[in-house]
């Protein structure tokens, strides 16, 4: 169990994907920082309103709640154990 408030180390997400845990619900200001692990996408009309790699801002925010997706992916990156690398040279191309 994690204390309510409290981000989860990485051992603790690790433990408790261990014990079943799929998904954890997050505030608006824990997502801001991180980075999209996927496209997300209005299936209906194709249309793309944010893409994989894109940080989560207040703009990007903004958006993702207007799209009223419930899940969504993010990259686990810590920016001491891992870092974004990968995610920044593609950003560039």
């Amino acid at each position: 169990v994690v204390e309510a408030g409290k981000k989860i180390t990485a051992r603790q997400a690790r433990q408790l994907g261990e014990k079943g845990l799929k998904a954890i619900k997050a505030t608006d200001e824990d997502l801001l920082g991180n980075y999209l692990a996927e496209d997300i996408v209005n299936y209906a009309t194709g249309e793309i309103f944010l893409e994989a790699g894109d940080e989560i801002d207040d703009k990007t925010l903004k958006v993702l709640l207007g799209t009223g997706e419930q899940e969504i992916q993010v990259l686990d990156i810590d920016h001491v154990n891992v870092g974004a690398y990968i995610r920044n040279t593609l950003a560039v191309d």
